[in-house]
């Protein structure tokens, strides 16, 4: 997008821009206005911090410094390897190797608990 309108797709570029605008304002062939709004406010409060679930911490695997949760967030792993989060996010995580690291009620798979 950024030679645009001199590169070789601006034609997808243009039409690309046409969707999210039509999106955004709602007005276009069809309005996705509500569901916009729900990720817009949704994902305000997850910048002031305001996300919903128990949160908890998990220990990153060696050599993994960020990561991108299912709930759309993307986390720095701290100095401490660990990465706080919700537990429907963790879930696959820790499926995928990751481990907890405090005693927050996120369980390990096949251990019961909330996950």
């Amino acid at each position: 997008m950024t030679v645009f309108p001199n590169g070789r797709h601006d034609d997808q570029v243009d039409s690309t821009a046409q969707m999210l605008d039509w999106f955004k304002d709602g007005d276009g062939p069809t309005s996705h206005r509500g569901i916009f709004e729900y990720y817009r406010q949704l994902a305000e409060k997850v910048r002031r911090g305001q996300m919903p679930g128990a949160m908890g911490r998990l220990r990153a695997p060696r050599g993994v410094s960020h990561v991108q949760l299912f709930s759309g967030l993307h986390r720095a792993v701290a100095n401490d390897s660990t990465v706080e989060m919700t537990e429907s996010d963790a879930g696959d995580l820790l499926r995928a190797g990751w481990e907890r690291a405090d005693a927050s009620g996120l369980a390990e798979p096949g251990h019961g608990g909330p996950i």
